[in-house]
């Protein structure tokens, strides 16, 4: 728990370095589109990646026996950050909350905050 909560808090303190590195009007060799992929990547690796595994298996991970929309992959997890989103933060009594009917603990507000900057680093 601890360890989400820190690679949660560090995403967040290298994006925002970052933001402020590039908005600062500093000259970059990368095409300006690589940048947002590249922390969205980078961030999916070390904060996000680990939430869904630790949350989200084996339902949503098809080579676990999961049968539900698959959360596999950085491509799945981006592609459906809005409606994760929606369902994690749903209230547990609430139809449609995920994780489901309690098998999982619900995420902490540490994993929502990093997966709706993951979103916003996305651009979604």
């Amino acid at each position: 728990m601890k360890r989400i909560f820190l690679a949660s808090m560090s995403a967040l303190i290298v994006l925002s370095c970052s933001h402020k590195v590039s908005g600062s009007g500093a000259s970059m060799n990368t095409k300006a589109n690589d940048k947002p992929e590249s922390d969205a990547t980078s961030m999916y690796a070390s904060a996000i990646k680990p939430i869904i595994e630790a949350k989200c298996t084996p339902c949503h991970f098809p080579d676990q026996g999961g049968n539900k929309e698959s959360l596999n992959s950085y491509t799945a997890v981006s592609n459906n950050i809005n409606e994760i989103l929606l369902r994690v933060e749903k209230k547990p009594d609430e139809r449609g909350f995920m994780p489901f009917r309690s098998k999982k603990e619900p995420l902490t507000a540490a994993e929502i905050a990093s997966l709706k900057s993951f979103k916003a680093v996305l651009g979604k």
